[in-house]
């Protein structure tokens, strides 16, 4: 999607020349181009599909002194986005020259022709205030609001300031209060440390859950390949920056300088940076005497910067912990020097991925002698530059940097191609659920959120149904991002879930709970007021109930199709439900066929690890004998008695009969087994967990779901992908697109046992149809995946437009 300013009042003036006015109403910062020399940005403009550039604005507020590093951010942030196709356009509020009165109304002139165009906002604390208190910051991004901009918060400082006298507290409550204001009136959030390291963010899951993670780049040029160290044989370390003020900061450097230089020799310290003259009384007291090579610089341009780091050794950090925000630390990274730092609250990958040698903070002993090994160890720098490098490329470099800040903002994939963020809400998670969410995650063209009610399955919790405690032995909470909202039903919850969809800034929300959950109808409710596409369905193929009675039919056939008519997607499982939609008179263009799916590799390879003969050794089946399978929980509705009377009927004396599954019918079913002289050859394994069902699946060689209501029956899927072919009956929705008559399995009446024994009796008595049955399952089984389930929702949201302009429209 391609977002360009409009001309101002509708002059008809092309569509930059509302940014050359910014000039004259907000001073436009003008800085040199800086160099890109990295195999990522060679990478980077070739991927870029642009066909006309895409335009942003970087607002930053009052220059800090003597330099003012978010200007020179964002000047090597806009030659980024040059190379990949962008333009950036760089303004200031000037507050502190007009007042704040001036500023804003200035500000509401020009962000008219802002509309529709990405804002990226850069704070720090002392950029919008005089003497750390913020209260205004909100008051900028209201006003780019207003006026039709979206608005992403890019915070350098996300931390609040620390310190316990009463105004550092004071200081502290004021930060948090602007920065929550500010973040939940933003579109999206850019931080540059990990969100979850960050208290205030982490209290509230609506401002987490559009928060993106957006390293910042060095402060210098990179020097890959790496230049040589010193000349000379001296050991070279280099300290870029020194706290100012912070005579103890320069004490502690001395201390682990010489600590070092006992272990190594005589050592040069190398310093330059801000704050270099002022620390240099402190560090030449504290260095007397000592085999250290005093060397101080100053403030230098970034050139001669980088060339002073590239020729170090190593690169000390001592400036408190080391974070994906320190572009001093990471500037070493750039040169390919080793840097070693303390590690802090705030150290999170990919700091901690990219070859820092890292140890407590305030530990001197342990800095010392970490500055020592890598001084003396040149294959330990070695490897550590290596580490540096491939950091670099994926998260430090500025091209990096610029694709990071577009994906955040959901412009583009790799390939340059829109993307959605995506809120999933779900009542619990399931053995199901969670492999699709995973796939979702990986896919280049969706950011996605789960919202789970509660955790029950991942957690162990009564299921009435299995008549048990049950918590899944599979990761249900791994590989993708979700959020707990606490236990459903409770007002707690369906407040925290309103917030979190109404000022999530999603372009879509997909809603698995089912519209008799309160939650709903909340999630319903706020994705329609922030005007975010909303997705929810069934999986049903009719409109016949599980339970009750007849009456239920036409209230949904009076229901449904009002229902279903508040969704902008309609996604359905399997054919069946694309008919029954149709059938209610859905719109064609408003229903999505979102293949009910496992994950088919963990399948594969859980079968091919399989031991057949023990499996059935276990069981006490033989090797050769024919065995039908049948798993689900002994309810009811899956009418497991009908597949027990159809196999005493079939009369084929070598086959048995395994019930993998819990429930209240078990005893009866035993009971009846003996009744009919089949108990010896019938065999109940209790409730099987979902790390032991491949294995039961693969030592079976026929599924059989004789269910009376099921919308679709997904242990078809699992079954198929472990080589069985499948029966079901014509209430089981898998049966639309999985089942192929003689193919891949057969179908019968449901309650029809005669049917259904005779099925058995042609089926089980003929072992290589038995073979061609599970071979042609799992063939069948290549083009249903959960790949295809989220394209399919991935293309749902394509075809209904450009959901995020939708959103920025008045």
């Amino acid at each position: 999607m391609t977002h360009r300013p409009r001309a101002p009042h509708s002059s008809g003036a092309e569509p930059l020349a509302s940014h050359r006015r910014t000039a004259e109403l907000l001073p436009h910062i003008s800085s040199a181009r800086a160099p890109a020399g990295t195999a990522a940005a060679a990478e980077a403009a070739a991927d870029s599909t642009a066909e006309t550039k895409i335009t942003y604005v970087a607002l930053l507020g009052r220059p800090d002194q003597p330099t003012d590093g978010v200007a020179d951010y964002c000047a090597q942030l806009r030659a980024a986005m040059a190379e990949q196709g962008c333009e950036l356009v760089l303004a200031r509020v000037d507050w502190a020259g007009l007042g704040w009165s001036r500023a804003l109304a200035q500000l509401r002139v020009q962000a008219r022709d802002w509309r529709g165009c990405w804002v990226l906002v850069q704070y720090t604390m002392l950029a919008w205030s005089r003497r750390g208190f913020p209260l205004r910051f909100p008051g900028v991004v209201r006003t780019l609001q207003r006026a039709g901009a979206r608005v992403a918060v890019l915070l350098h400082d996300p931390s609040a300031a620390g310190g316990d006298a009463p105004v550092q507290r004071l200081r502290r409550a004021v930060i948090r209060s602007a920065l929550r204001r500010a973040a939940r009136r933003a579109d999206r959030v850019l931080v540059t440390v990990a969100p979850e390291k960050i208290d205030w963010l982490v209290a509230a899951p609506e401002l987490l859950a559009k928060t993106t993670l957006v390293p910042v780049g060095s402060n210098v040029p990179a020097r890959w390949p790496p230049a040589s160290a010193s000349d000379d044989s001296l050991a070279t370390v280099c300290v870029f920056g020194v706290t100012e003020g912070h005579r103890e900061e320069a004490g502690a450097l001395a201390r682990v300088v010489c600590a070092a230089a006992e272990k190594v020799g005589q050592l040069r310290l190398r310093v330059f940076g801000r704050g270099a003259q002022q620390a240099e009384p402190a560090l030449r007291e504290a260095l007397a005497g000592a085999p250290v090579v005093l060397e101080l610089h100053g403030l230098l341009p970034a050139e001669q910067i980088a060339d002073l780091i590239a020729s170090s050794h190593a690169l000390l950090f001592v400036r408190g912990g080391v974070s994906s925000r320190r572009g001093s630390a990471i500037a070493g990274i750039a040169c390919g020097v080793p840097v070693v730092a303390y590690a802090s609250e705030e150290t999170a990958p990919p700091m901690t991925e990219a070859g820092i040698l890292l140890v407590p903070r305030g530990d001197e002993t342990a800095l010392a002698s970490e500055l020592a090994r890598v001084l003396t160890d040149p294959g330990l720098r070695e490897g550590l530059r290596q580490k540096h490098r491939v950091a670099w490329e994926a998260h430090f470099s500025w091209p990096a940097v610029a694709r990071k800040i577009r994906q955040a903002l959901n412009e583009i994939t790799a390939a340059g191609q829109r993307r959605y963020r995506l809120l999933a809400l779900a009542t619990h998670p399931t053995q199901y659920g969670a492999p699709g969410y995973r796939w979702m995650t990986a896919h280049p063209r969706l950011e996605l959120t789960v919202a789970y009610l509660s955790l029950r399955g991942a957690e162990a919790a009564h299921d009435p149904e299995f008549g048990r405690d049950v918590q899944w032995d599979v990761p249900l909470l791994e590989g993708y991002r979700w959020i707990h909202l606490g236990q459903y039903g409770r007002l707690r919850s369906l407040q925290r879930l309103w917030q979190l969809v109404r000022h999530g800034s999603w372009d879509a929300v997909a809603v698995y709970t089912g519209y008799r959950v309160a939650a709903f109808w909340v999630a319903l409710a706020a994705a329609k007021r922030s005007r975010a596409a909303v997705l929810f369905g069934t999986d049903a193929h009719t409109l016949e109930p599980r339970v009750g009675g007849r009456w239920k039919v036409p209230v949904k056939r009076w229901l449904w199709p009002r229902l279903f008519c508040l969704a902008d997607v309609v996604i359905v499982p399997s054919s069946g439900g694309v008919a029954l939609m149709r059938a209610l008179g859905i719109p064609e263009e408003k229903i999505a066929l979102t293949p009910y799916a496992v994950d088919n590799a963990w399948w594969l390879a859980q079968s091919a690890r399989a031991d057949r003969a023990a499996v059935r050794a276990a069981w006490g089946v033989p090797l050769e004998a024919p065995v039908v399978v049948f798993s689900a929980k002994l309810q009811p509705w899956k009418r497991p008695a009908d597949l027990l009377r159809a196999f005493a009927a079939c009369g084929v004396e070598s086959a048995h009969l395994v019930f993998a599954g819990e429930g209240p019918l078990r005893g009866a079913l035993e009971a009846e087994a003996r009744a009919l002289g089949v108990a010896a050859r019938t065999h109940f394994l209790g409730f099987v967990n979902q790390s032991q069902l491949p294995a039961v699946y693969t030592a079976a060689d026929l599924l059989v779901l004789p269910s009376g209501y099921e919308p679709f029956g997904v242990v078809v899927n699992e079954a198929m992908l472990c080589g069985c072919g499948v029966v079901v009956s014509d209430r089981v929705g898998a049966r639309f697109d999985l089942v192929r008559e003689g193919e891949t399995g057969f179908v019968f009446p449901a309650g029809d046992v005669d049917a259904l024994a005779g099925i058995l009796r042609r089926v089980l008595a003929n072992r290589e149809l038995l073979r061609r049955l599970g071979a042609a399952a799992r063939e069948r089984m290549r083009s249903w995946s959960l790949a295809e389930n989220t394209d399919a929702v991935v293309a749902a949201l394509d075809r209904h437009g450009n959901l995020a302009e939708r959103r920025a429209q008045p």
